[in-house]
């Protein structure tokens, strides 16, 4: 592991065996695993066309490039009826909300955090993408499309608990020497589910909360993560089942199995100890 962003960190987070599942060794490609997940790809795509060239494509132009847009372009591959309501969506931000749309002349889409040159614990890399950097604001603005504004973050507490927010404030704010950084979601709720609509919510966040997240980073979580990928025994690696359905059923669901501690719980941990490293559990007993 020599690179981390905000996707890996929240996996590693919400389940150490969902980091594990996707960042092993020879761990497949992810995909999206469904229309929801790839409405906010192909979204967040066509806000990044119009900010970096100031129109919008045509649906040709779209699906034939690569780079940065081969992921949206899968994505309209194996959910196409997600192009139209996103980009449909997108215009209307940019009409409906000027306030949202109107940038300062330092304004970076799509900014490379490997820009600033951070490193991490264990010769780490700082990774990842900031929807909209406004440094003249001390401002990073990220696109969230959603089904409800009912569990948008809206406090301060709720943006510590943010661990895509707390990592891109905190990495920014240690790069520009800032003292505070204001956090921004720009939450879209989906055509399906009664929109285009936005809800704006930022919080500023202080040195001293995002020092104590980085040392975190720099000092445990990161260390913690390069760690679990030296494991190559799944009943090994912990398990948060908390996270099975905390998002509808996790995608590893279906083959994710139990760990040793688990197996030592239960009442037939002997016979299913024997089975799981394929012994007789009997073998020399009689």
């Amino acid at each position: 592991m020599n690179r981390t962003s905000s996707t890996p960190q929240g996996a590693y987070d919400r389940c150490p065996r969902d980091f594990w599942y996707q960042n092993r060794p020879r761990a497949p490609k992810p995909v999206q695993p469904n229309a929801a997940m790839a409405f906010g790809t192909v979204f967040h795509a066509f806000m990044e066309f119009r900010g970096h060239r100031g129109r919008w494509p045509t649906k040709g132009e779209f699906t034939s490039m690569t780079g940065t847009y081969d992921d949206p372009i899968d994505s309209i591959r194996r959910f196409p009826k997600v192009y139209a309501p996103a980009l449909h969506s997108a215009q209307w931000l940019y009409a409906n909300r000027p306030d949202l749309t109107t940038f300062d002349d330092d304004v970076e889409f799509e900014k490379p955090l490997d820009d600033f040159g951070l490193m991490l614990g264990d010769g780490v890399t700082a990774s990842g993408y900031l929807d909209v950097f406004l440094p003249s604001r001390r401002t990073i603005r990220d696109y969230k499309t959603r089904s409800s504004f009912s569990y948008c973050p809206r406090t301060l507490d709720d943006f510590m608990q943010d661990s895509q927010q707390c990592y891109y404030g905190a990495a920014v704010a240690k790069a520009m020497g800032w003292d505070s950084i204001r956090v921004e979601h720009v939450n879209i709720l989906r055509p399906e589910k009664g929109g285009p609509d936005v809800l704006q919510v930022g919080v500023e966040l202080p040195i001293a909360y995002l020092e104590e997240c980085w040392e975190k980073l720099d000092l445990q979580t990161i260390p913690d993560m390069v760690q679990l990928l030296t494991l190559t025994d799944e009943r090994d690696v912990p398990v948060s089942r908390g996270a099975c359905w905390r998002y509808g059923k996790c995608q590893h669901f279906d083959y994710c199995g139990q760990t040793h501690a688990e197996i030592d719980d239960n009442p037939l941990a002997f016979f299913n100890s024997a089975v799981a490293d394929a012994t007789d559990p009997f073998d020399g007993v009689f």
